[in-house]
């Protein structure tokens, strides 16, 4: 390098190979994001659809309960056919 120390080529050779080093993590950095927020995503789907059979099942059980109740209760008539 011109006016530079005599180590001056070698530095910047170590400064341009550090930058490039730097670059590739930046990049790996932004892919890794970009996955992350789509697992986020994901996972946000799977918590609503565990919330939503969980709800189901509420009401199923609800349902099974009052109709099992009128059975033991005898108030539950056979449908004709």
């Amino acid at each position: 390098m011109k006016g530079g120390h005599r180590e001056a080529e070698i530095c910047q050779q170590g400064m341009d190979e550090l930058a490039a080093r730097l670059a590739s993590l930046s990049d790996n950095n932004t892919t890794l994001r970009t996955e992350l927020d789509a697992e986020l995503a994901r996972q946000r789907q799977i918590d609503s659809l565990l919330k939503d059979a969980a709800l189901q099942e509420t009401r199923l059980n609800t349902y099974l309960n009052a109709v099992q109740t009128h059975i033991d209760m005898g108030t539950f008539q056979k449908l004709k056919k």
